[in-house]
């Protein structure tokens, strides 16, 4: 074959998956949202290296939606700096309103334990804050990473929505095995491919990243400058979570 017709060849295969890949993208999301939604987070940057599919979705959607973190990140002194790397990450993706707390209950740290309680009482305020949120997500049960903090916000919300009348909709976001967690765009293959589609559960809900905004958690990264070294460049890149998001109810 000639070199002008493999370049032929390989420009179709590309078109092809990127108008199948934005097929995806644009019908993954499901109606399961309600209301305004609350993201609740441990620290500034967890936003962006996690769950930058979801954002996109609900800005493509004109869904408003809310940054709670849970401490300013401040393990190695730069909780003021990290707070406002934070504003600027939501300014960039669209948030409504962005809240960080700074308890000395709740502070970052392998070692450091959240009680369950207060968690959901920082929760519960921002629900009160804001009157519109209905639905409320977080990590799951293994903080997708394993980070105590992670887990903890996990368990917060899970304590809120046990202590809380019904009316909101509470979604963890999906850890998947270590494979899953670091197979970057090849996570995309089984949609793209038709082996899997988004799941249409009444109470799941899955995000993909479209091709135009597939630099999202990169650019989200760049806002977080004083986390963004190297090790965080190799996560951004291979990370699953920068192309897609998969929830299920709590």
């Amino acid at each position: 074959m000639s070199l002008s017709l493999w370049a032929f060849a390989c420009t179709a295969v590309a078109v092809s998956v990127l108008y199948v890949w934005s097929k995806c993208a644009a019908g993954a999301a499901t109606p399961v949202i309600r209301g305004d939604v609350l993201l609740v987070f441990a620290h500034p940057d967890d936003e962006a290296m996690f769950f930058a599919p979801l954002l996109n979705t609900l800005r493509r959607l004109n869904i408003r939606f809310h940054f709670l973190c849970l401490s300013s990140g401040n393990a190695a002194g730069l909780g003021r700096i990290r707070e406002k790397e934070l504003d600027a990450s939501g300014k960039f993706y669209g948030a409504a309103s962005v809240r960080v707390i700074d308890d000395q209950a709740m502070q970052d740290g392998m070692n450091v334990d959240w009680d369950p309680a207060v968690v959901a009482r920082y929760v519960r305020q921002a629900l009160d804050i804001c009157g519109t949120i209905r639905t409320v997500i977080t990590f799951d049960e293994r903080g997708v990473s394993g980070h105590p903090n992670h887990i903890a916000v996990f368990n917060g919300v899970r304590h809120l929505k046990a202590t809380s009348p019904p009316g909101i909709l509470y979604l963890g976001l999906k850890s998947g095995s270590f494979i899953s967690k670091y197979s970057g765009l090849l996570s995309l293959l089984p949609f793209v491919v038709g082996w899997r589609t988004p799941s249409k559960e009444p109470k799941n809900f899955t995000c993909i990243i479209s091709p135009e905004d597939a630099l999202s958690s990169f650019k989200g990264m760049q806002r977080h400058a004083s986390q963004f070294v190297w090790f965080r460049y190799l996560f951004v890149w291979f990370s699953s979570f920068g192309v897609l998001n998969e929830f299920l109810s709590l």
